[in-house]
């Protein structure tokens, strides 16, 4: 497992849509949060054990398997980092699926911006306690 040396949290996003991994590092201070950018389902699952990350957000729209169907293996590696799933499907059902996976939250498209920099505040603050 790769530990970040310095002071930082780690972020994963995992997203192929360009626009909301922007919209995402818009918001995310460089000088808090050290940031790793994914297009691929696959990436996320080869790199998921050799980072330790403080927060993963993943897009349920990803590049070979839906994030969504990934979640269940992520969970298993790694239990205790907090997940954001973000979709432009805020359905019922992707909310059931969400709470059945024990999904941190969750964040719709276009992404609410305010929301996020509550999550990464509450993220931070949780990781300096420790």
């Amino acid at each position: 497992m790769t530990f970040n040396s310095d002071s930082k949290k780690t972020i994963l996003i995992a997203s192929n849509d360009k626009t909301t991994t922007e919209c995402i590092l818009n918001v995310i201070d460089e000088d808090q949060f050290r940031t790793i950018c994914l297009k691929k389902a696959s990436e996320v699952l080869l790199n998921i054990l050799d980072v330790d990350l403080d927060l993963l957000i993943i897009d349920t729209e990803l590049s070979g398997i839906p994030g969504i169907e990934v979640m269940p293996i992520i969970k298993k590696l790694r239990p205790n980092v907090p997940i954001i799933i973000v979709s432009s499907d805020n359905s019922f059902e992707i909310g059931q699926q969400i709470a059945k996976l024990g999904i941190w939250s969750n964040l719709n498209k276009p992404i609410e911006t305010d929301k996020l920099e509550c999550f990464l505040s509450y993220v931070q603050m949780q990781s300096s306690t420790v």
